[in-house]
């Protein structure tokens, strides 16, 4: 039996969207052990093949801390890059030792998981990449100049910028491997799994054959239903913006809908206006359950995460994207791009404008279109089998079965 090691980042959109080629490979009879938070081991559960192992309590203590600041952290590439950089050196002394000691035949990580791909290379052994984002590469231009935003982000946090890099050249010093800021959001030429479809990644049909478009994991779980009477409003696990809720409040009134928040376990949220009948909100929803509301939604409201985009076009219900950060912006765009929604494109939260978006939104012709034309790329993704074949036939995993 052939082993795997996936080594997470263990952000809960990150992990559910690994969860189910996980499972995949493991009822090929491959021993599996993935690496995350006790927080998501019940998402395994029921699979002998598959052993789900903690980070160390030093890395959890330091992650719930950084938790705490999530929304600051998400508004700023250089923290973004100071946390990552913070997240390797940490986990790289537990994540080599585990690597020697089960000796495995293929490692997996997520995009985000610098430790993962530092102690692959180390150790010269087989990586798959898995993306729960759309891929930064360009492929008709490798080596982008780079972005006006990290360039602003940088010369705005100049003394956090020059941490993070000496933490970067530490690791790359000590362990003889580092990626680089501009190679986090990059495949880098390995065989790389992304979790959307090859139509709604930007110059999709130009990636090689190594980058696999599996197409989000839970298309089994895209019912619409008939009746469709709630406004959802989420904006991630790690983002926060507390102007939004009162702001959603307040804008859906009179509209005639229910509206349903979530603030996705991150206890930096919170409500100040009072809460009228029509408003339900939930500290965290079930994945299953999150996946439901949008579906029996007239409008989802979302920070414009890859996961929640892609769970309100398999339910085909229209998206506002109110962006967070410079990935989410980027999704914002293909939102609109694709007619599958809008982008709340004001720097600020105002309820006034926040109202004409949404209805902007619901009296849309041409999102059911949209919405249609990317969901039908999503059905039609290779999915979690045919990628699990492809990875048994480049790493002689086990016997791939004619279908």
């Amino acid at each position: 039996m052939k082993k795997i090691l996936f080594i997470s980042f263990p952000a809960a959109g990150h992990v559910n969207a690994s969860v189910n080629i996980c499972k995949e490979l493991a009822s090929r009879d491959v021993k599996l052990i993935y690496y995350t938070l006790e927080e998501h081991f019940y998402k395994f559960e029921g699979h002998e093949n598959i052993e789900v192992r903690s980070f160390p309590d030093n890395f959890i203590k330091y992650y719930y801390e950084k938790a705490k600041i999530s929304g600051k952290i998400m508004k700023s590439l250089v923290s973004i890059l100071h946390m990552v950089y913070s997240f390797t050196d940490i986990l790289m002394p537990y994540v080599k030792q585990e690597v020697e000691r089960e000796k495995p035949d293929l490692i997996m990580c997520d995009a985000l998981s610098v430790y993962g791909k530092t102690v692959a290379r180390m150790f010269k052994i087989p990586l798959v990449l898995v993306f729960t984002f759309i891929v930064q590469t360009d492929p008709e231009n490798p080596k982008p100049p780079i972005p006006p935003g990290a360039i602003r982000s940088m010369l705005l946090n100049i003394p956090k910028f020059i941490d993070a890099m000496k933490i970067k050249n530490n690791i790359k010093k000590k362990y003889g491997y580092c990626d680089e800021p501009g190679d986090f959001l990059d495949y880098q030429g390995e065989f790389t799994i992304v979790t959307t479809s090859k139509e709604f990644q930007p110059k999709g049909h130009l990636f090689p054959d190594l980058v696999k478009f599996m197409g989000p994991t839970n298309v089994k779980h895209s019912v619409i239903p008939e009746v469709k009477d709630t406004i959802f409003v989420s904006i991630g696990t790690v983002q926060s913006n507390n102007k939004i809720w009162d702001a959603c409040i307040n804008a859906t009134r009179n509209l005639g809908y229910k509206l349903v928040i979530t603030f996705a376990g991150n206890k930096q949220n919170k409500v100040s206006v009072d809460i009228p009948e029509h408003v339900t909100i939930y500290d965290n929803l079930k994945p299953t359950e999150y996946r439901d509301i949008i579906s029996q939604s007239v409008l989802f409201i979302s920070h414009g995460g890859i996961n929640s985009v892609s769970d309100a076009i398999l339910g085909m219900t229209p998206i506002l994207v109110i962006p967070g950060n410079d990935e989410t912006v980027q999704m914002g765009q293909l939102v609109e791009g694709y007619k599958c929604g809008r982008m709340y494109a004001h720097k600020e939260i105002d309820e006034n404008k926040l109202r004409v978006e949404i209805e902007r939104v619901l009296n849309d012709p041409d999102t059911r279109s949209g919405l249609g034309k990317m969901r039908e790329s999503f059905l039609n993704s290779m999915g979690c089998k045919k990628v699990a074949d492809e990875m048994g036939k480049a790493f002689d995993l086990f016997e791939v079965e004619e279908k």
